[in-house]
């Protein structure tokens, strides 16, 4: 999965994550988070797995679950759409 997610950061892909539970895997909190810098060059780069990868703003994250009505962090829900 890291790798499908560090390609899509990259060059701008959508990323579908199916089946979460109620908590989400720490690796994607800079990405919800967008923990976006730039770098000396002048790109925008976030920090994934100790890697710099430079981030594609068409890049986009959709996450999915089958559970009714989940429960997730305030801070997952403040950065994230939720859609019934």
């Amino acid at each position: 999965m890291m790798q499908v997610l560090e390609r899509a950061i990259s060059v701008g892909d959508t990323v579908i994550v199916e089946g979460l539970g109620e908590e989400l895997d720490p690796v994607l909190t800079p990405v919800l988070e967008r923990r976006l810098t730039k770098n000396k060059k002048g790109k925008w780069v976030l920090q994934l797995g100790g890697q710099e990868l430079e981030y594609h703003h068409g890049f986009r994250l959709i996450l999915q679950t089958k559970l009714a009505n989940p429960h997730y962090l305030p801070e997952v829900q403040a950065e994230a759409t939720v859609v019934d």
